[in-house]
This record gives structure tokens, sequence and C-alpha cells, in this order.
């Protein structure tokens, strides 16, 4: 019960490793505690087919994962069939190294020979691993050293998160401060649902100094727009912000919640409209755009007092992340606009959104991928050079993305008297 928990429980939100961890490190003492009789045991791991799964374990756990690795590293993200048949692969090399490779070193008798042969085998790969990344790379292997600037200038992994820190991403996006999804708790690898006490005043209090707000409403894809709005807007124009991670605008959310982040979060926005009536609501969030529901949804921001509303579709998704798709397919030529690792799924659903969206009044949809995309692809990165990309990781805008949209698109819409149908 214990392992089947772990199976079921543990994700990748989990804080893990911690307490977690003590589901499957648990069960498998139980299940060795119960001896060879445990029912489990005796019907299930005794089975021939599970012996020989655990005959094979150690060189199935050392093939399987370069294998699943590398294919990631050369093709991105790869597809359900495409997985299972790497570790069908896994599984067939496992045996071949058990049968000729563990059998033969375990019935051979051990000599001082041998065993020194071995060690110098793995020491001549360990110092051919340490000159290759001394060295940036091997003669020949397309690796340079400028490509290793470029990649570690966008490494923004946990828990040091480089990017994201060095860049001021948090300050420029207000992901902070005007975002009840607990951020602190998630870069510490244990994440929760229960939002965060409160954000700051700034995020939902109008300025009575400016005449005009515009307010952002939707996660971390509307919280990307606050740095270009912020750097471009008139001085008469104040940004308000209720931002969540992952938290898709729901305007019918109907109490506060001190569980849930993201329904506090449509709670709160919605209560941010109804007291601030802001001049224009820009609606934006990663995926699940549907259009009934940016319908309903501008009736209800209509009827709570804002002017206008703008939707915002998803920006152009890659796979793998910009930066690494540039590293891995687009180097050295790197072209300022490609469809490699377009997310073309997601393009075709845009065109459809721009097709079925109904909208009356001062409402409108506005498509992010019709910006950034031309008949040659999506925009890669800005000016000459490509340290300017549009996206830090899948589909999040940098800050200059933002700077372009907010001043060649963003800006004419929210100050005209007007919105356009599309």
């Amino acid at each position: 019960m214990l392992l089947a928990a772990a199976f079921i429980f543990i994700t990748p939100e989990s804080g893990f490793p911690g307490w977690w961890a003590l589901l499957p490190t648990l069960g498998a003492c139980l299940l060795i505690f119960a001896g060879a009789e445990g029912v489990v045991n005796r019907y299930v791991l005794a089975h021939p087919w599970m012996v020989l799964l655990g005959l094979i374990s150690y060189p199935l756990y050392l093939w399987h994962w370069p294998l699943l690795s590398f294919t990631r590293v050369v093709e991105g993200e790869t597809s359900p069939f495409v997985v299972a048949l790497i570790v069908l692969a896994s599984v067939v090399l496992a045996w071949l190294t058990y049968r000729f490779v563990e059998l033969p070193v375990r019935r051979t008798p051990t000599t001082w020979n041998r065993s020194a042969g071995l060690v110098a085998a793995l020491a001549m790969c360990g110092t051919v691993g340490m000159v290759v990344l001394q060295s940036d790379g091997l003669e020949g292997t397309g690796i340079s050293s400028s490509k290793t600037e470029f990649s570690a200038f966008f490494e923004n992994s946990l828990p040091q998160w480089r990017y994201y820190n060095r860049e001021g991403i948090a300050e420029k996006y207000r992901d902070d401060e005007c975002n009840f999804y607990d951020q602190v708790r998630y870069r510490q690898s244990n994440s929760t649902l229960v939002p965060v006490e409160a954000i700051a005043g700034g995020c939902y209090t109008r300025n009575p100094q400016r005449e005009h707000a515009v307010m952002l409403w939707g996660d971390s894809h509307a919280a990307h727009l606050n740095y270009g709005l912020q750097k471009h807007l008139p001085e008469s124009w104040q940004v308000l912000q209720v931002t969540s991670s992952g938290c898709r605008p729901d305007s019918r959310v109907g109490e506060d919640s001190p569980d849930l982040y993201c329904q506090r979060s449509n709670w709160f926005a919605a209560k941010t409209v109804r007291q601030t009536k802001p001049d224009v609501v820009i609606v934006a969030h990663n995926l699940g755009h549907d259009a009934k529901e940016m319908s309903r949804l501008a009736s209800d921001l209509n009827a709570m007092g804002a002017k206008k509303v703008m939707f915002l579709g998803p920006t152009p998704h890659w796979a793998p992340d910009l930066p690494k798709l540039v590293v891995r397919k687009l180097w050295p030529d790197t072209p300022q606009r490609t469809f490699v690792g377009l997310d073309q799924e997601l393009v075709v659903q845009d065109q459809r959104l721009k097709a079925d969206v109904k909208l009356t009044g001062d409402a409108s949809y506005v498509s992010l991928i019709d910006f950034f995309c031309r008949a040659e692809g999506c925009l890669v990165y800005l000016g000459d050079n490509r340290l300017n990309l549009t996206s830090y990781d899948y589909g999040h805008l940098t800050p200059l993305a933002s700077e372009l949209l907010a001043r060649e698109r963003l800006l004419p819409l929210i100050t005209s008297s007007s919105l356009p149908d599309t």
C-alpha cells in the first residue's frame, strides 16, 4: 500500500526527497521484512518475469537514463511512443549486458591484473571527460566556447534559477509581489497550494494621481506583460496586477479560500476590478483558451466596471525551451525567424480562436502568434544579437520581448478609444 501510494501521490511538485521518501522506503522495508512467504513476495515478486527484471535491474538502471537523456537533447520533447521504444531498447541492452558482461565478470576469478586494468580504464574515462569539459568540447564536436557561454547565460534550473535572478524577472514582472502562489516554498522544492497571506498593496490600489489604469489578470503569461507596459505607458496610466502562477482567470469564484491559491487569486482579482473599475483589463494565461469562456468573462468584467477587455492568445511555444533549441538545432547560423521546434498545434488553435471568438462592446481577442510570427517563421531573437531571445524558456517573454509587444501592439490598443474586432 505504501508503494502504491508513492506511485499515485508523489508528483513533480512534491518536496522530494523529504518526508515523501518514507513511502517507497518503508514500503520496500516491509516487503523485505515479510520474507519469502509473504503473499506479495511469493506470488508477485517470485514470478520468473519479475525475477528476470530483478536480475537485469542494475544494467537497466545504467542504460535507460542516458538513452532517454540523449534523445531529449537531440530531439527535444519526445512522444510516449518514442519513450516506450527507448525503454524496450534499454531492457534488451540490459539483458545483453547482464548476460555477456556481468555474468562473465562474476564467474571469472578476480586477479590483481584484472582489477588494475578496470581501475585504469575508469581513470582514462574520467580523464577524457575532464578534458572535454575544460576545453568546451573536442575539436569537431560543434561545441564552441560561444555556445557554452550562450547556454550558461540562459541557465535557469532550480535551485539557482540563474537567468531569472540575474535578469531580475521577479521585479520586472512583479512575479513575487502580485502573485498568490508561494514562490518561496517552490524554490525550496516544497510546493504547496496554500496561498500567501497577501500581495503588495500597489498591485490592487489605484493611485489617485494617475487618471487611467490597466489591470493584468491571469497567470505568469499575464505577469510578463508588466515590464513592457510599465516602460512605455504614458505617465497618466497605472498598471494593476493580480497574476498567480498557473491560474486561469475565473470571474465567478464566489469566495476566498485559505487552502487554494488559484481560488483566492481569482476571487481577489474580481474584487479588485469591482473596486478600481480599470479602464482596461488584460486577460492572459498560458493554455486552455476557450471562445465561449472569453465571451462570458467579457460580459462579467463589463458588469464589474471594466471599460475595455483584451484577451491575449498564447505566445509561440517552443520545444525544447528556446535557448536549448538554438544550441541544439539552430547553431551556429541562427535564423531570426523559424518554424523549427514551434508548437504547430497551438498555432492552429490560435487561428481557430480568432474565427470562433464572438465578443461585443469594447472587448477584443489579440493574437500574439500573429504578432510574433510571419510567413518565414516566428521571431527567435531581436536585433543582431541572439542573446536577445524572445523567450527564455518554452514561452515566457524576455524583458526585451515584453517591451516590443507593449510598444508596438498593446499600447495602441490600450490607449485608443475603441478596440478592434481581432
